[in-house]
């Protein structure tokens, strides 16, 4: 449901992460929401972030910070770190630099967008499923990650096993959710 502040929650959830956290939050969102993420957390909850625009970071008062290339990736100043869907979707050096580092929490917001390809009403769900990049990522990242959390209004686009596939990124490295991979699911 648009509206019921979905983002807001998130932001809630990233600081107090954060401040209990040793390592950075991750924030993957669409690049056309990337800086009302920040405003929202500036905002309404006063915690710093910045966001990268594909050549540096930019941090809560608009401050460009060192452009130093795609490696700057690396050297967000702040605690929570918000970047493109797009530059994943892309499969760059950016989403490759990304994958080297250790996350307290990585949020995803449109996460239906992270998807199965070729799906379609009366497929068969049970084929070898061939990933988006955003889906393929996100399923590395799992590793590297404590929390991860899924943000999305419409987890089933296209066919119910959408939801089961949310589940088995949620279940990585966590047990508990799904079992393990010799679990009857």
């Amino acid at each position: 449901q648009v509206g019921l502040g979905k983002t807001l929650q998130l932001a809630m959830a990233a600081q107090l992460i954060a401040l209990y956290g040793d390592k950075p939050v991750l924030v993957i969102a669409p690049k056309t929401l990337l800086q009302q993420w920040q405003e929202e957390m500036k905002t309404l909850l006063d915690v710093p972030s910045a966001y990268w625009n594909g050549l540096c970071w930019v941090d809560e008062n608009g401050v460009e910070h060192e452009k130093i290339g795609a490696k700057g990736i690396k050297n967000c100043p702040r605690k929570i770190g918000l970047v493109s869907q797009g530059l994943i979707f892309r499969k760059g050096e950016v989403a490759s630099l990304l994958l080297t580092q250790e996350y307290e929490c990585v949020i995803v917001d449109e996460a239906h967008r992270a998807r199965r390809m070729g799906l379609s009403p009366g497929c068969e769900e049970n084929r070898n499923p061939e990933l988006n990049n955003l889906m393929d990522f996100l399923i590395s990242l799992a590793f590297k990650t404590k929390s991860l959390l899924l943000a999305t209004a419409t987890p089933v686009q296209i066919h119910p096993v959408e939801a089961w596939d949310f589940l088995r990124l949620l279940a990585i490295g966590n047990h508990r959710i799904l079992g393990n991979e010799f679990s009857h699911w």
